[in-house]
């Protein structure tokens, strides 16, 4: 999962992000409860089987916030509600009830069984906890940073009836996806990729990316891409991945945390696209965390 000193190194780095305009509305209680006045649950898009890693979401993380200040009328003061624990893909991902926290949390990739649903508003939580527009100094964003129903708002103002017109994804089901794997070398300097075809149908060639953060002055981002071959039923393939690359994207040794210069450092494997098993299409939406997680500690899965 994310890594708390990274987050404050790079809070202007990940994610999706679209810039709106808060409404207003009396805010009302609204608790899980009220699920059941939701509008029928969407089939399309995304009903059924997925491959994804997960982001946690965190208050104070403007990618990936976790909690909303719904206004009262005033269109200044409101009370906070608790929003779902995880996003994929910058969209909010809550489990249904009998699935493992644990188990959405300890895979590289993970095969789900999800389903997007709409009216975020209807699964969250009101705290009573009060919240204000009154000395809220807003930070300055990277372009790449926000969330769909907050844009770059931190905190995040917003009405109930705003928040409704997003959708988030249910997961009924979860199991590790042995069909991506990712192992530290022996000196720690790079990872090996392992991508496995786990279906009895042949694979097309596809690609997965390298995110990189770093370089002199502000964090900017490198991406290299690293291609997957066409794989038969059984066949997989290992790419590796150095942690950190100079500003010609030649491999280096682990640089000391201390120092900053022209080098980037490996921050996430993105992998995405579909993979097929008989008629089936499984969408792939992997987003794999990795700043300095394998540096120190055996993570390997």
């Amino acid at each position: 999962m994310r890594v708390s000193s990274f987050l404050l190194a790079t809070s202007l780095l990940l994610a999706c992000s679209r810039n709106g305009k808060p409404a207003t509305a009396d805010p009302q209680p609204r608790t899980p409860a009220q699920a059941t006045e939701t509008p029928p649950v969407r089939p399309d898009p995304g009903a059924g089987r997925r491959i994804l890693s997960v982001q946690r979401n965190s208050p104070g993380y403007m990618s990936a916030i976790s909690e909303y200040c719904v206004l009262g009328a005033d269109d200044r003061t409101g009370v906070y509600y608790d929003g779902p624990p995880y996003r994929v893909g910058g969209v909010n991902l809550r489990l249904a009830a009998g699935v493992s926290r644990e188990a959405l949390e300890k895979s590289p990739a993970l095969l789900v069984t999800a389903v997007l649903k709409p009216d975020l508003a209807s699964v969250l939580t009101r705290t009573g906890r009060p919240c204000s527009r009154d000395g809220v100094i807003y930070a300055q964003a990277r372009g790449d940073m926000g969330t769909p129903e907050c844009g770059q708002g931190l905190p995040c103002f917003i009405s109930l009836e705003k928040l409704a017109t997003f959708s988030y994804w249910e997961v009924t089901e979860v199991r590790d996806f042995e069909g991506f794997t990712v192992t530290p070398t022996a000196d720690r300097a790079a990872l090996n990729v392992r991508i496995r075809n786990v279906f009895s149908t042949a694979q097309p060639a596809m690609e997965f990316v390298a995110h990189y953060e770093g370089g002199p002055g502000k964090p900017m981002p490198r991406f290299l891409k690293h291609a997957i071959p066409a794989l038969a039923p059984g066949q997989e393939h290992v790419a590796s991945v150095a942690l950190t690359i100079d500003g010609d994207e030649k491999p280096l040794p682990l640089q000391p945390d201390s120092r900053r210069g022209n080098f980037f450092e490996l921050a996430s494997l993105d992998w995405e696209g579909e993979l097929v098993d008989g008629d089936a299409r499984i969408p792939i939406q992997v987003s794999h965390f990795v700043y300095r997680r394998y540096r120190d500690a055996d993570n390997s899965k």
